[in-house]
């Protein structure tokens, strides 16, 4: 899958977690928003689709880093590792190893220092997902794994 950087939520002398726009002419679901962060210490990166009313929960202080992935547990994760993409279904095995080593998974929005996060996030990043984005609920169950398997497989 291929995608577009749509904003910077979480940056510190590099991203560490954004919103993302999927640009995939394949992608046979209506959500088109995902959130990207770093994870296993920077050698992997992870996807999962997102939605206005999500955003709005972290951007609030509701939730914090990790669950804004959690949330979404029962979708598939994308993740990048080793030079492949690799579609993922979440199970307790990669909740542990992977979820929770999220960079910053354990941190709300405005605990963060102010140089890290937007100003206005409302403003500057849910105003434009209110009025250009509508993610709905869709998915193909294709080329998946779960999340024990990934982990298996990738020798973590």
């Amino acid at each position: 899958m291929e995608f577009k950087k749509f904003k910077d939520l979480i940056n510190s002398e590099g991203t560490i977690l954004s919103l993302v726009e999927s640009v995939d002419k394949d992608d046979s679901t209506n959500e088109r928003l995902y959130l990207k962060a770093n994870c296993l210490n920077g050698k992997a990166t992870i996807y999962c689709k997102v939605n206005q009313f999500v955003l709005e929960l972290f951007f609030q202080g509701r939730i914090a880093v990790k669950e804004l992935f959690l949330i979404r547990a029962d979708e598939e994760f994308i993740i990048e590792y080793n030079d492949n993409q690799d579609t993922v279904i979440c199970d307790d095995v990669f909740i542990e190893r992977v979820i929770n080593n999220i960079e910053c998974s354990n941190s709300h929005y405005y605990v963060l220092p102010q140089s890290m996060r937007s100003n206005a996030p409302f403003n500057e990043i849910l105003h434009v997902v209110e009025r250009d984005y509508i993610n709905g609920i869709g998915s193909v169950l294709a080329n998946k794994k779960f999340g024990k398997k990934w982990i298996f497989d990738n020798g973590l």
